[in-house]
């Protein structure tokens, strides 16, 4: 299986994700048929379902979804009940997340419901209050985080289960999917836990969801394609390793005919229907301290954090953390392929042909990657640029003005600064000044436009 990228197509993502259910053969059959004997699922009882329990009905600000309780690790004695879910599962009024949102410690309404076997009496089921959902992102993954109000050690000592992160999950691998379905199509007397089995059908490198009605880009790093049966409510369910109890991943939504799926080693396009998407758990894996409770900083979580500045800053911060997506995004496709990333790899590979065949711009892209002597080749093509990061290492005046020269509107900048203020030695000339400015200014500056009274020159 090649690294890949993915579009996939969501109706809304106000609405529970739209999923499919397949029947015995193997099929896709229609929503309508959700409580019928048709599809591949079947109702849990109790008896059968006791080392699954720790899977229940999660309802928060008026959404359905199912979640996990999740094993932390740390002190169990202190340390609060903890739930995973899917990201989107977070609703909140008149706000859905967006492609680059991570919510951290948002108030909600809701509940957790234990004990939603078929055979139990919905006001028999164990339900506790969530308290908050501690995290929620639809960037790099769909996963969510709900703090309960009550401890790990008391939903223990009840005897409800709590499981682990999988990480070594793989294709083919077979897999059993556990929800509430809780859509239209699905009568109350359906919205109790059911178990669908199937197999771990494609690993996903690289996934990028856009919505039909907002048309926003939701991109995710690491997706599992399987044709376990999901519909709306199951949002959020674990996609445990059979005969484990390890969470390979959590469901979300579906793909269809205009999802694409692109490899980075051949020049071919794979068009995937009829599957499932999951978001994979592991990002979560170290996202807890020693005390058991959430935190963004532990060893080895790779969690988005919140960041308000310009993508390209919260992209360097992210590889900094050893996010190989965020070394990708901030142009660091060396430091991204060594810490595992598809695409970073597939964008090194890709640089370096078009590079060894004289693209100044993909070397230029490579010496941001790390590979110094990629400026040096590019400064030599002519790629203002190149020749501007060589010249900041050294602080050499030279290098700048021949930035300037290959266009880099900042190079001209600092360089009619120069002339401006008399720096550096350089005798004082307001007159060079103002040509340089200009020159910055057609470049594409618009504060050196401002500067030599030009007007702004306009994008095509």
């Amino acid at each position: 299986m090649h690294p890949a990228t993915l579009l996939i197509s969501l109706l809304s993502l106000v609405q529970p994700a739209s999923a499919y259910l397949f029947n015995h053969d193997g099929h896709v059959i229609p929503d309508m048929l959700a409580d019928s004997k048709y599809v591949a699922w079947n109702p849990v009882r109790q008896a059968l379902g006791s080392a699954r329990n720790g899977v229940g009905h999660l309802y928060v600000n008026g959404a359905h979804c199912t979640g996990t309780l999740l094993d932390t690790g740390g002190n169990p004695a202190s340390a609060p009940a903890y739930v995973l879910t899917a990201g989107h599962c977070l609703r909140r009024p008149g706000k859905t997340l967006g492609p680059f949102d991570v919510v951290v410690d948002a108030k909600v309404d809701g509940r957790f419901e234990l004990n939603a076997f078929a055979d139990v009496r919905t006001e028999n089921r164990r339900v506790v209050k969530v308290r908050r959902f501690a995290y929620a992102t639809m960037n790099g993954s769909d996963l969510g985080v709900v703090e309960l109000d009550a401890t790990r050690a008391q939903l223990a000592a009840e005897g409800y289960r709590f499981s682990r992160i999988a990480t070594d999950a793989r294709e083919g691998s077979a897999l059993e999917l556990l929800g509430v379905p809780a859509a239209a199509d699905v009568g109350p007397a359906f919205h109790v836990l059911h178990r669908a089995n199937c197999v771990f059908q494609h690993n996903v490198y690289r996934a990028t969801r856009v919505t039909n009605l907002e048309r926003q880009a939701f991109r995710w790093d690491a997706a599992i394609l399987h044709d376990c049966s999901c519909v709306g409510g199951m949002s959020g369910g674990p996609l445990f390793v059979t005969g484990t109890d390890s969470i390979a991943g959590v469901a979300s939504a579906a793909t269809s005919l205009e999802d694409v799926m692109e490899t980075f080693e051949e020049p071919r396009i794979f068009q995937f229907d009829d599957f499932n998407l999951a978001s994979r758990a592991s990002p979560a894996v170290g996202c807890f301290a020693e005390d058991g409770t959430f935190t963004l900083k532990g060893t080895g979580c790779t969690l988005p954090e919140p960041c308000d500045a310009e993508r390209v800053v919260c992209a360097r911060r992210a590889c900094e953390r050893g996010i190989g997506r965020g070394c990708h995004d901030a142009g660091r496709f060396d430091e991204g392929c060594r810490l595992g990333d598809a695409r970073s790899c597939g964008a090194l590979g890709a640089s370096k042909q078009a590079c060894a065949g004289g693209d100044a711009a993909s070397c230029f892209v490579l010496g941001r990657s790390g590979e110094h002597s990629y400026f040096e080749n590019a400064c030599r093509k002519g790629h203002g640029p190149s020749c501007a990061e060589l010249a900041g290492e050294g602080d050499d005046l030279h290098l700048w003005a021949k930035a300037c020269f290959h266009e880099d509107a900042p190079s001209c900048e600092l360089i009619a600064r120069v002339y401006e203020q008399g720096l550096r030695g350089v005798p004082r000339s307001p007159k060079a000044a103002v040509e340089l400015y200009k020159a910055a200014c057609e470049f594409g500056s618009e504060s050196a436009c401002k500067r030599s009274g030009k007007p702004a020159r306009r994008g095509d």
